[in-house]
């Protein structure tokens, strides 16, 4: 983090974040928050959001997406390699219905099958 570049900027060292998770840290909804900002600039595409629409959300704001979204994550190791998230649509003619707004998949880990995986896992709980 540094706060003396305007705006503040933060930097996150995938390689360091890796290990870290590999041997048990648990991020706070912070770190993820900080982390899904990181897939946004790394991979625009993979997401129904951009990070110049992100960047100045809350840690509230991204707790309510949380929580009226349904998420998964793949795991290798303890670590986090991929994410995704569907959301069920409202409304009485649509409710059977949902879509899916976001697979990233870590480049180090990409060509493994994990999107599919993580695509199948939102259609089987949805």
């Amino acid at each position: 983090y540094d706060p003396l570049t305007d705006p503040a900027t933060v930097k996150l060292d995938g390689e360091r974040a890796k290990h870290w998770l590999s041997v048990g840290a648990k991020p706070t909804e912070r770190v993820v928050k900080l982390m899904a900002r990181q897939g946004l600039v790394e991979a625009p595409t993979a997401f129904g959001s951009s990070y110049a629409a992100e960047k100045d959300s809350t840690d509230e704001d991204f707790a309510g997406i949380i929580a009226r979204n349904y998420m998964a994550g793949a795991f290798i190791d303890g670590r986090l390699a991929g994410v995704t998230g569907f959301y069920q649509l409202t409304g009485e003619k649509v409710a059977h219905r949902g879509t899916i707004w976001g697979v990233y998949v870590d480049p180090a880990d990409r060509g493994r099958g994990i999107a599919r995986l993580l695509i199948e896992v939102g259609k089987i709980s949805s």
